[in-house]
């Protein structure tokens, strides 16, 4: 995988917290199976008797059974990449792994590394950003310190005023690469005559208005990007294309913003968590990963937005 700028590494840099005790797999070890979706009554049974809610994102270790209620139902994330779904009013254990070591499936380590976003001490500091997280006259959506792919590059931004004059240049590392104007629009595509990108690049973009009237000129924070290689493309296909074959609606968009997240391409990781909330939207973990991305995205607004929804009475 081609390494990213300083700058650019600076942008997407992520601490990850440990995940809470209840989730954490036996002696600290990595954990056999996760489970990705949880709907109705659904308990985990340990091989020690002991029980407890199942929940989005909880380890599964050796031993344990997942038991479903009336009308309940689960999915199961092995790390061998398999997806079992379990129906209502069933029970479906957990084996011992087949062998005593050996890595997991690279995309079950995806999953792993993404679901430690719910963490909520991690959240708890979205909430700081309040202060200050107050939208913007004009502010980017994306892309915005992300990688993303040449196919999916489009500029899209938020601004407070329904018909502003806008004009957007990107930088590359030797300055401008292009500047447009844009009016009307909270979306462009890079025009067809500008210079082709390289990947492994770092460039910037805002937007900023033209109106003489609009006096002090505004001007968005700035979003950085970079695109990805052709080969890191062809890898991610295949990765993507494996997520769509046999998986649920919810467990794949959390499956593919995993992948996403794992080539730092935060602004689909965004898209897919954010579709993923809507077919569950009382789940708090799932939208804290959301605010915890918009964060690291540079959206703080947005991530202050998805914070307060966590923290109203139910």
């Amino acid at each position: 995988m081609r390494t990213l700028p300083a700058l650019l590494l600076v942008a997407l840099a992520l601490v990850h917290p440990l995940l809470p005790a209840d989730a954490v797999a036996q002696d600290g070890a990595e954990p056999l199976a996760v489970l990705m979706s949880v709907q109705g009554t659904v308990t985990v049974q340990a091989a020690d008797g002991g029980t407890r809610a199942g929940a989005f994102g909880m380890h599964l270790n050796p031993g344990d059974t997942v038991q479903t209620g009336e009308d309940a139902s689960a999915e199961i994330l092995f790390s061998s990449g398999n997806l079992v779904q379990v129906g209502s009013n069933s029970r479906t254990g957990v084996g011992q792994p087949r062998t005593a070591s050996g890595s997991s499936n690279p995309n079950f380590q995806s999953v792993q590394s993404f679901l430690k976003l719910k963490d909520s001490r991690g959240t708890s500091s979205v909430g700081t950003l309040r202060s200050g997280g107050t939208r913007e006259a004009l502010s980017l959506r994306q892309p915005c310190q992300s990688r993303v792919s040449v196919d999916d590059l489009r500029f899209s931004w938020h601004s407070e005023d329904p018909a502003p004059e806008l004009k957007l240049p990107l930088y590359g590392e030797d300055g401008v690469v292009f500047e447009t104007e844009v009016l009307d629009a909270e979306e462009f595509a890079s025009p067809a005559d500008a210079p082709e990108l390289v990947p492994g690049v770092s460039y910037s973009w805002t937007v900023e208005t033209t109106d003489p009237l609009v006096i002090p000129p505004l001007r968005s924070p700035t979003g950085l990007f970079e695109l990805i290689s052709d080969e890191e493309q062809k890898k991610l296909d295949d990765q993507l294309a494996a997520v769509d074959a046999g998986m649920s609606t919810e467990s794949g968009h959390l499956y593919r913003a995993s992948i996403y997240y794992g080539y730092g391409m935060l602004d689909q990781a965004i898209e897919e968590t954010s579709t993923a909330l809507e077919d569950d939207l009382a789940n708090d973990e799932l939208r804290s990963i959301l605010a915890r991305l918009l964060n690291e995205a540079g959206r703080s607004a947005e991530a202050v937005e998805e914070y307060d929804r966590l923290l109203k009475p139910r």
